[in-house]
């Protein structure tokens, strides 16, 4: 349905970045990586100083498995609006942990107003850099909100077009304890 509005919006309006934007996560969430990546292409080409679209676009690139891309993406949304929500910095934190870059994951992380809703993202990255102890205060904290966690089923459910991003962030997780 949400594709189907979004497309809707941009045959009435051609120029409407938003439109290009909603069709770009819809088609993410199908799994449609390449059509989601051109549709947010156009969403930025249509609003370039729009920093939620370059955001949006930079979380489609992280799925899309280009995390050198993202992080430029999304580092041009912060730049745009540093007062952004958690979603820029969860989406940088993201892309760093992609890119092997667990310190900086960690930083983008402590950026957010809310970092508890990164705390799979946080005990990865320690277990990544070997810090045992630390990751497993992430893992309880998670723990107590979601108690029947399954790594597995939830990266089945996870959209991401390599399957070297999925095993990395599997690698992470399971180090971490979970």
């Amino acid at each position: 349905l949400a594709e189907t509005f979004a497309k809707q919006a941009t045959g009435t309006r051609s120029d409407f970045a938003d439109g290009y934007r909603e069709l770009g996560v819809a088609k993410l969430l199908q799994g449609a990586f390449d059509e989601s990546a051109e549709a947010m292409e156009v969403a930025e080409s249509l609003a370039p100083h729009y920093a939620d679209v370059i955001a949006d676009y930079a979380d489609t690139l992280v799925h899309c498995s280009l995390p050198a891309m993202a992080l430029r993406k999304i580092e041009r949304a912060i730049e745009l609006n540093p007062l952004g929500p958690d979603t820029y910095f969860w989406t940088a934190a993201g892309a760093n942990y992609a890119l092997g870059e667990f310190e900086a994951s960690l930083d983008y992380i402590g950026q957010m107003a809310d970092p508890n809703l990164a705390d799979r993202l946080s005990a990865a990255s320690w277990a990544m850099l070997g810090h045992q102890d630390k990751a497993r205060i992430f893992v309880r904290r998670f723990r107590e909100g979601n108690p029947d966690f399954d790594v597995d089923k939830w990266l089945s459910a996870v959209p991401s077009k390599e399957q070297w991003h999925k095993d990395l962030y599997r690698e992470g997780l399971k180090k971490a304890g979970f």
